[in-house]
């Protein structure tokens, strides 16, 4: 009878511990990453990616494109916009048209002016009095005050050449990509 009683509650024990571990890989597996790309002008666009889709934002928090894998199967709605990725729906604000939400990510919006406030339970954002993007969770962007350009992303520095192009990103961190254009001629 004892023997019994101690194997069922090492059994309890180690179904709550697999429970355990399973929602911590759920959690993991939901969470949105954040990135920043930095052009060689010093201008920056986010990129909040999950799974299986990457959101590219403005520095003004407009959602100027969605990237998906080409592994992914879309499906679209009756006005043409896309209302599956994969296994992800996309579900869209009936007064506005803006995504409301995408797989378990709900988007949030400020109103009136309809930038991002928040994309799942993981990122925020902040804004300044000329829209721009001031704060991503955590990290801070600074912005010039004699051309707007980027001075700062958390604790990166940008440092800039006399033609205001930049020469120096220190110190370098893994969520940030810098884009430059080799040819300014090119169409």
């Amino acid at each position: 009878m004892k023997k019994s009683i101690f194997l069922s509650f090492m059994l309890l024990v180690q179904s709550l511990m697999l429970f355990g571990q399973s929602n911590k890989n759920q959690q993991k597996n939901g969470q949105e990453n954040i990135q920043y790309v930095l052009t060689e002008s010093g201008y920056i666009t986010v990129l909040v990616s999950s799974n299986n889709w990457i959101i590219n934002l403005s520095e003004h928090g407009v959602i100027k494109d969605i990237e998906v894998s080409p592994k992914e199967k879309l499906e679209y709605d009756l006005l043409g916009r896309i209302s599956k990725i994969g296994d992800q729906v996309v579900v869209y604000n009936l007064i506005t048209g803006l995504i409301d939400k995408i797989g378990d990510a709900t988007l949030v919006y400020e109103p009136v002016f309809w930038r991002l406030n928040s994309i799942g339970n993981t990122i925020n954002f902040q804004y300044d009095l000329f829209g721009r993007i001031t704060k991503v969770n955590q990290d801070s962007i600074v912005y010039s005050v004699v051309d707007g350009k980027v001075d700062k992303i958390g604790e990166t520095t940008i440092g800039y050449s006399l033609h205001r192009k930049v020469i120096s990103i220190k110190p370098l961190k893994n969520n940030l990509r810098f884009k430059v254009n080799i040819n300014p001629n090119a169409n």
